[in-house]
């Protein structure tokens, strides 16, 4: 398939690169330059197989609907983002994002052309997909030194990477709700509630923390939604915010939110749709405010219905997205 072609290319490119470390092992005289050679080309290897995997996945799905779904959002994300590169979406049994820039890291040194891999929890409907959006942001921070920036100001005892890494999550949910608005927190809060009482992570910031980067977020655009979800979050006791080890990153966080060039506003998401049925018959082009009026309609929907209507809002947004991936690859 053509669109898969990029990462082919990108695997046979990884290949001979691997080839020319073992080859310089051989060729060198200087045990520690050998050594230094072969850490590269077994780390290089792990890597790409490990890339194998989510390419083989990838590929596996590509005849469903709903991978062809998380294609046009992908699609669509990414040139808004205007990242450039190659971006695949898969499934797995999480979210995350994966491609060069991680192996950039680990190797030191360039690896080749850019491209990015988002994963997308496979169990999950796509109602919580602008949780996708948050794994494009880590692909659209790569090329950028903002982390670093931010994490100079913190103020913590720890390794310097655990503090990038915090920070990075946190500015990647500052990016994604600026990006699809309420919609986000909506998804974060619904999908995740249920992890908000684990004990801390090293390399995540507290949700609480999370929530009120998003929350800032949203107040600085003029949402009118942020007192709803200002209860939600005191409802869950998710509010101990200040105790966050970055927590002197929030300002700077915040200040980097205000110059993002793709806040979407209040007012571009407004919208006639009242119902399941006219959203149903008529859903939104625009991405964010597809997930704009589901997420709405949801949170206003009836019990007795809510079964119902999650499903068809669902099914909406994915024949919604469907159409997108039609767009751009008319072979499809």
């Amino acid at each position: 398939m053509p669109y898969f072609e990029p990462f082919y290319n990108f695997s046979i490119s990884m290949v001979s690169k691997i080839s020319s470390f073992i080859d310089r092992v051989e060729r060198s005289s200087n045990p520690s330059d050998r050594l230094t050679h072969i850490w590269l080309s077994q780390a290089s290897l792990d890597w790409l197989l490990i890339q194998h995997g989510f390419f083989k996945m990838s590929y596996h799905d590509s005849t469903t609907n709903k991978w062809c779904a998380l294609q046009g959002l992908v699609k669509t994300g990414s040139e808004l983002f205007e990242i450039g590169a190659p971006v695949l979406g898969t499934f797995y049994n999480t979210y995350g994002s994966t491609g060069t820039f991680i192996l950039n890291r680990r190797i030191g040194q360039l690896s080749g052309d850019d491209y990015f891999m988002v994963i997308t929890d496979e169990l999950d409907p796509p109602i919580f997909w602008p949780l996708v959006i948050h794994e494009l942001a880590h692909c659209w921070l790569s090329s950028q030194t903002i982390v670093e920036e931010i994490s100079s100001k913190v103020h913590y005892n720890n390794e310097s990477s655990i503090i990038e890494r915090r920070v990075e999550e946190a500015l990647c949910d500052a990016i994604a709700t600026s990006f699809m608005g309420p919609s986000y927190v909506y998804s974060y809060i619904n999908r995740l509630w249920h992890s908000f009482m684990m004990m801390d992570s090293f390399e995540y910031p507290k949700n609480s923390f999370r929530l009120e980067v998003m929350i800032r977020t949203l107040e600085q655009a003029n949402y009118d939604e942020v007192e709803d979800l200002k209860i939600i979050i005191e409802e869950t006791s998710t509010v101990d915010w200040e105790d966050e080890a970055i927590v002197d990153s929030l300002a700077p966080i915040e200040e980097f939110a205000k110059q993002l060039p793709f806040i979407t506003k209040p007012n571009s998401l407004v919208t006639d749709i009242e119902s399941v049925n006219e959203f149903v018959n008529a859903p939104p082009a625009n991405l964010q405010k597809l997930f704009h009026v589901g997420w709405m309609l949801l949170n206003t929907s009836d019990m007795k219905t809510y079964s119902d209507e999650f499903n068809s809002i669902n099914s909406t947004i994915q024949e919604s997205l469907e159409r997108n991936y039609a767009t751009f690859n008319t072979q499809t």
